[in-house]
């Protein structure tokens, strides 16, 4: 390698510019001030690559990022970016949410909702589909519904009133998704996934926050 194909360093801590990006805090993107940018550029004959990487500070809320962009081109044209990375990670805005009231849940029943909603957003597909039917097992054991199985545990919801003859059947089809991802390690689709988490989100407000939402209503007419 010559010397004219080492990488340059270049390190630059004023008049570094601003970047229009995500925010770790404000919704969206803001503005952000560059802070101190590093960026090492290698050249190959008409060719080049530069990895750039910056430390940025929005300039609503202040807070510190920091912002990784490599990329590669030719003289005389616009570079090609082939990736921008942003620390911390930025939210997924398509991400799944918790439910509203996942906070009032039993703290074994609320734990394995959190990590399967995770497990989905991370793209852990198998660990998602079994966290689903775990979810629907341990709803059943805190409500004490006995049973051999899960499938007639979940009659057993029924039965005691938890849930209607419909619900029952739905949770059924839950327990068909976990069984797929548990036992026969198929990975299920995003949308079976976040139509199972519908199913499931279903399930615990029937069965935990629908009660609670009742008695703040009038319980005798005038």
């Amino acid at each position: 390698m010559s010397e004219a194909e080492l990488p340059v360093l270049d390190i630059a801590t004023e008049g570094t510019g601003k970047r229009f990006i995500e925010c770790v805090q404000c919704p969206g993107e803001r503005w952000h001030s560059v802070i101190v940018r590093a960026t090492i550029k290698t050249e190959v004959e008409n060719a080049f690559s530069e990895d750039g990487y910056e430390v940025v500070r929005c300039d609503g809320c202040m807070s510190v990022s920091f912002y990784e962009r490599s990329s590669v081109g030719t003289a005389g044209e616009p570079s090609i970016v082939l990736k921008e990375v942003l620390h911390p990670p930025r939210r997924d805005r398509n991400a799944r949410k918790m439910n509203d009231g996942s906070r009032r849940l039993p703290e074994q029943v609320g734990t394995i909702y959190a990590e399967t909603i995770l497990a989905l957003n991370n793209g852990m597909s198998l660990l998602a589909g079994m966290g689903i039917r775990a979810l629907v097992e341990s709803v059943c054991k805190h409500k004490r519904i006995k049973g051999r199985n899960l499938k007639e545990r979940i009659d057993g919801l029924a039965d005691a009133g938890i849930l209607g003859s419909t619900e029952a059947k739905h949770l059924h089809r839950l327990r068909f998704l976990g069984n797929k991802a548990a036992h026969e390690m198929k990975q299920p689709s995003r949308l079976e996934l976040s139509s199972g988490l519908d199913v499931a989100d279903h399930l615990l407000m029937t069965a935990y926050l629908l009660a609670e939402k009742a008695k703040r209503l009038p319980s005798r007419g005038r």
